[in-house]
């Protein structure tokens, strides 16, 4: 056990991550943000990618991770 966890009837939990990431599925990378990611941050995301948009696969309020999936103009993916 160490500082932070939670201790609950099913046993140790680990504590909360305390940021937020936005992880591309196609490269892996990952950017990490001190608040929840606005549709701002995403969109300077995707630009530093070079992905004029992008479709949100997955968005996970516990783990505080958003994973993007670049798309064309067209929306395929």
């Amino acid at each position: 056990m160490q500082a932070g966890d939670i201790i609950g009837s099913e046993g140790v939990r680990e504590s909360a991550p305390s940021v937020w990431k936005i992880r591309d599925d196609r490269s892996g990378i990952t950017q990490e943000f001190e608040s929840e990611p606005t549709s701002d941050d995403i969109k300077r995301f995707n630009r530093s990618r070079g992905y004029s948009s992008s479709k949100i696969v997955t968005k996970d309020d516990d783990s505080k991770l958003i994973v993007i999936r670049p798309v064309d103009k067209s929306g395929t993916v």
